[in-house]
């Protein structure tokens, strides 16, 4: 209802202005539409930090999408904005099968790549850096069958759409965050952040084991949302964290979302010498 919506968009912009301190970029996913976006940033919660945003619509059939919000009033700019996605193969139940006879998008909700610009501040020069927001596979199709060999596949688009990204420019710097489906060491998450990928997994190497779940399903302690990153940004990272604010309250209808959310702060580098 209107008086629900209302309701919800409250939460969401007091979440992001309160527990998260109106930060520079926010990763959105389950966004229907930019009419629910112009809501939130309009909201009296988030209006005064002039978020913006980018939203592309993809084919996931509830009509989801994920979305890049950024501060406007901090001089952030943003640029290229476009979705990647691949083909792949699938069997005559869904699953994800190179011998299959039907060809398909890799991605139902393909990843927002977004190029961002945050001017520098007190002596620093600016960030230019590239942003996925992602929305994995969800864990079981609606037959029951595990969908871990899409998001692999999906792991491996995203990887070697980072990996083209620093052949064409090798300072390129890379965020990849977003709802992956998947825990820290499934094949999917390996995939995408060790052995010669050029990401790693931001979450694992700076928050406590301990802390490292954003959801709760029938009892068990899961983290689904993750950020990777490029070495050069691994190496400013200022802290990371959990914020345990939803996973551990399920059927709340209070909550604002059923994931918890997953906070990153970066440095930025020194401006060149005149």
């Amino acid at each position: 209802t209107p008086a629900e919506f209302a309701a919800k968009v409250q939460r969401l912009g007091g979440l992001i202005a309160g527990e998260l301190k109106s930060p520079t970029l926010v990763a959105m996913q389950e966004v229907e539409n930019t009419s629910v976006l112009d809501a939130l940033v309009n909201s009296d919660e988030l209006k005064q930090y002039g978020y913006k945003y980018e939203l592309l619509e993809g084919t996931d059939g509830r009509g989801i999408d994920s979305a890049l919000l950024y501060r406007s009033d901090q001089g952030v700019t943003v640029s290229n904005a476009h979705q990647i996605n691949a083909r792949g193969r699938q069997n005559e139940w869904g699953d994800f099968d190179p011998k299959g006879e039907k060809e398909v998008d890799v991605f139902r909700r393909p990843p927002l790549v977004v190029d961002v610009n945050i001017p520098g501040v007190e002596g620093s020069g600016d960030a230019n850096f590239t942003v996925l927001v992602n929305h994995f596979t969800s864990a079981y199709s609606p037959n029951g069958f595990s969908t871990e060999p899409w998001r692999i596949e999906q792991a491996k688009v995203v990887k070697q759409h980072v990996a083209d990204l620093r052949k064409k420019n090798p300072e390129r710097e890379v965020l990849v965050i977003g709802d992956l489906n998947a825990n820290e060491n499934s094949i999917a998450m390996k995939e995408l952040g060790s052995g010669s990928s050029p990401l790693r997994n931001l979450s694992k190497a700076y928050v406590p084991q301990g802390e490292r779940y954003t959801y709760v399903y029938r009892g068990s302690s899961e983290q689904l949302d993750h950020m990777f990153a490029t070495k050069e940004f691994m190496d400013r990272v200022n802290y990371a964290r959990v914020h345990h604010l939803n996973a551990d309250y399920p059927g709340t209808d209070e909550r604002p979302t059923d994931h918890d959310l997953v906070e990153a702060r970066i440095n930025f580098p020194p401006a060149p010498a005149a």
